[in-house]
């Protein structure tokens, strides 16, 4: 049945007919229908609702109120909940001894730490066990940039590792935090 028609109201006419055709007709067939698109719309919603709590889980790029306290810098322009991080300046962290011999504040080499404390990993010194300590490095991966290492002798950037099989640019991106080569 061709859908030709002299004018446009006797098309859309048709149009109508041919749809009214496609429709369930019986009770069983709707029912079924409707759960389907209501299925598909709660899918949808979790789905949403999933997305929206992962990003949400997301770490911030802005220091909390607990890293700046652990890095020994001071809360100040306005409440300790949420001070104003554009004015505040870092200060050095203090000695671990308390008191008048402690003698000058003792600011950590930037080459030694992370700005939350932990050791930085010197590609040129570090050992298996110590390798493994960072995100995304077994044994497997440790053992193959410790042959690389051996191979070149020495890396001259943290760029090398994505001569490592398995260490792409993303991997790189999130252990370059970690990582050092030391002086060069």
């Amino acid at each position: 049945m061709p859908l030709e028609a002299s004018t446009t109201h006797e098309f859309l006419g048709r149009v109508r007919a041919r749809l009214g055709a496609l429709r369930p007709r019986t009770g069983y067939a709707r029912r079924t229908l409707f759960r389907a698109v209501l299925f598909a719309t709660f899918v949808a919603a979790v789905s949403l609702v999933g997305r929206a709590w992962a990003l949400a889980r997301l770490p911030s790029a802005a220091p909390t109120v607990a890293d700046r306290v652990a890095l020994g810098e001071p809360l100040t322009h306005g409440s300790s909940a949420a001070p104003d991080l554009a004015h505040d300046t870092p200060t050095p962290a203090r000695s671990a001894i308390a008191g008048p011999s402690a003698g000058p504040a003792i600011a950590p080499r930037a080459a030694e730490t992370t700005t939350n404390g932990e050791p930085l990993v010197n590609l040129n010194t570090a050992t298996a066990s110590e390798l493994e300590t960072l995100p995304y490095v077994g044994p497997k991966r440790a053992q193959a940039i410790l042959a690389l290492r051996t191979k070149i002798g020495r890396f001259k950037s943290v760029d090398e590792l994505l001569k490592v099989k398995g260490i792409g640019r993303g991997t790189l991106k999130r252990m370059r935090p970690k990582l050092t080569v030391g002086a060069t």
